[in-house]
């Protein structure tokens, strides 16, 4: 009976120290390029598509939630994430470049649905003014934060040694984010996310401010419901 608890005793320090061998070859594997590449197809391609075909049961707000839950860990964790860029002040130059772009890009989008559909111009918020103010306080907490954590934070951190051009892997990151909208199986709104995320990907590349991406994310997403737009991104839009 001794020599039974002293095998036991023995036995689960080597099977520890055995595994913890294993740590740097499962680090090197999980950091190789061929794995990088296939996370992130898995994760930026292969959800998008579960999503569209109804494989996943769970609420999309819900699953973006705990993908957003998960990929933090592993930021802060693992990752080790450079929590300078959380705190970054968005800069002034920094902040007139989105405005200046944002007019631009207002004027376009409000011409094109003045053009082809005017019967949606500022719908939402003549006919439901209430759910457009629960878009104005809720979308930038619900939608924008978990969204710029993935594919700005985590894409930027993760995939970076993948790209050695930088407007490559913003248009790869482009990509991405208006692929995600194929959930809403229209092709307007995976056009329309592909071009603001060319934007968002742009100025987090070249500030790696958080606030700043998120504050430019939620000035586009917003003004999108607003002049009539917001159908495109609802199931069946």
């Amino acid at each position: 009976m001794e020599n039974k608890t002293l095998q036991n005793s023995t036995f689960i320090p080597e099977i520890l120290s055995s595994l913890k061998k294993q740590v740097p070859k499962v680090r090197v594997l999980l950091n190789s390029k061929p794995y990088l590449c296939f996370e992130l197809v898995a994760i930026f391609a292969g959800l998008p598509l579960l999503f569209f075909f109804g494989l996943v049961p769970l609420p999309e707000l819900l699953t973006l939630v705990i993908i957003t839950a998960v990929l933090s860990i592993w930021l802060f964790g693992f990752g080790r994430a450079n929590k300078y860029h959380f705190r970054l002040p968005v800069r002034k130059q920094t902040l007139r470049h989105i405005l200046i772009r944002f007019v631009f890009a207002a004027t376009v989008l409000t011409g094109i649905i003045l053009l082809l559909e005017p019967q949606y111009f500022l719908s939402l918020v003549l006919e439901n003014p209430l759910r457009w103010t629960l878009i104005i306080l809720l979308y930038p907490i619900l939608s924008v934060l978990p969204q710029e954590i993935i594919y700005r934070v985590f894409f930027f951190k993760r995939y970076g040694t993948l790209f050695t051009n930088k407007y490559l892997m913003i248009h790869v990151n482009a990509l991405a984010f208006g692929f995600l909208h194929i959930i809403y199986g229209n092709f307007t709104a995976v056009f329309l996310t592909y071009a603001t995320g060319y934007v968002f990907a742009r100025t987090y590349h070249f500030t790696r401010s958080f606030w700043a991406v998120c504050i430019e994310h939620t000035i586009y997403g917003i003004f999108l419901f607003t002049i009539g737009m917001g159908h495109y991104f609802v199931n069946g839009g």
